[in-house]
């Protein structure tokens, strides 16, 4: 799971989806990212009980269904708010220097 969830794409998906669901086209669009791409990205979640798809009509909509992830999520925002304000600008230090991947 921490390997799909280690992609930016499919982070950016589920920051996306965390409050609500979306429809595949939003998905793409707020992605900026080809259609088969995000479809590709969203199987793998989907294949990994992160997201679950429903349809309506010729529509599929998507939302993160796991707990786990939703913790997860939780987690970055605290560190997010925590660094940016300042709390926890240390942290910044730790990193400084690692690759992006």
């Amino acid at each position: 799971m921490m390997r799909t969830l280690g992609h930016s794409d499919r982070l950016r998906i589920i920051e996306f989806l965390r409050d609500e669901e979306h429809s595949v086209g939003q998905i793409q669009r707020h992605l900026g990212v080809s259609q088969p791409q995000t479809s590709q990205h969203l199987q793998r979640m989907l294949s990994r009980r992160i997201l679950t798809c429903r349809s309506d009509g010729s529509h599929r909509y998507c939302s993160v269904t796991s707990p786990f992830v939703r913790k997860l999520l939780d987690c970055f925002s605290e560190w997010t708010e925590r660094v940016t304000s300042g709390e926890w600008a240390f942290l910044l230090d730790t990193f400084e220097g690692v690759d992006e991947r």
